[in-house]
């Protein structure tokens, strides 16, 4: 049985990737009870319930994922990112973020998800130095969308108006 969980991971990694990511959810979530103990299955899950926009089952699987593995950082900052996109649990997300950031502090992606999770627990004075870079041109068009997102959110949380205008189409123009 277990050579048919794996072949089953495989088919539904591969039916993801042709971007059938709603057929891959329900191939995965068929296989549910024959690997629910293995969080390579529940991170396989997220992404596929990620791109089938299944909010509920991306957020359940990135959870399951972690908590199998908690010392696998690529699905704490899975899970993290889940919650801060989903603006759930936001204890729990600066939380995680924090671990990710004490790992990888040169990370920009790591920082700039540090700083979302501190947006969404109203920390503003620490969110706004994390969203401080020295060149918006060394940023990867996603480093930059979540960059002008989190000073987006930053100028209205401080009902700064004229900022949150001006922020606002350089996240769909990053």
């Amino acid at each position: 049985m277990a050579g048919a969980s794996s072949t089953g991971l495989s088919v539904a990694s591969s039916m993801r990737q042709l971007g059938y990511a709603a057929e891959a959810s329900t191939l995965l979530q068929r296989l549910q009870s024959q690997v629910s103990d293995r969080a390579d299955f529940w991170f396989q899950l997220t992404i596929a319930a990620h791109a089938a926009h299944q909010t509920e089952l991306m957020v359940e699987a990135a959870e399951k994922a972690w908590k199998l593995a908690p010392e696998n950082w690529a699905y704490l900052h899975n899970y993290a990112a889940t919650l801060i996109a989903q603006r759930r649990d936001p204890a729990t997300a600066v939380k995680l973020t924090l671990q990710v950031l004490q790992r990888s502090p040169d990370d920009r992606r790591v920082r700039l998800n540090h700083a979302l999770a501190l947006l969404l627990n109203e920390r503003l004075d620490e969110a706004e130095k994390l969203l401080q870079v020295p060149s918006e041109m060394s940023l990867s068009m996603e480093e930059r969308a979540t960059l002008h997102f989190g000073l987006f959110e930053l100028a209205i949380r401080r009902g700064q108006w004229e900022v949150a205008r001006r922020e606002f189409p350089r996240i769909e123009q990053s």
